[in-house]
């Protein structure tokens, strides 16, 4: 797979770049075509996903086996219950972004939707 370079929570990362959107879920499900962004040890995947605690927006990751999305606060795995995860819809190229066309990804990460 192509990669792309993309300014992804203030990092310049070079990564494949997808095009597609939050959708709303609770209770550890994922929906299909969700994005993966890693794997677990025992080879499960890890899917993006984001919530909102404590007033401000954080990133995490999603298993089926998760009772919600799991992130990161001051050190400690906390697990909300509702999430929105990334759902793909297609490759997006570094063209893409130079012809200023947001594909939700890259500036999407923080927003509340």
């Amino acid at each position: 797979m192509k990669k792309s370079l993309a300014l992804v929570a203030g990092l310049l990362i070079s990564a494949p770049v997808w095009a597609g959107t939050w959708i709303a879920a609770s209770g550890g499900y994922v929906p299909s075509h969700a994005y993966q962004v890693g794997v677990l040890p025992d080879g499960a995947p890890l899917f993006l996903c984001k919530t909102l605690y404590d007033g401000s927006m954080y990133i995490g990751n999603i298993n089926p086996q998760f009772k919600g999305c799991d992130i990161s606060v001051n050190g400690n795995i906390l697990t909300q219950p509702d999430y929105r995860v990334w759902v793909t819809t297609g490759p997006v190229s570094l063209l893409d972004f130079e012809n200023n066309h947001n594909p939700g990804f890259a500036q999407g990460l923080y927003m509340d939707e």
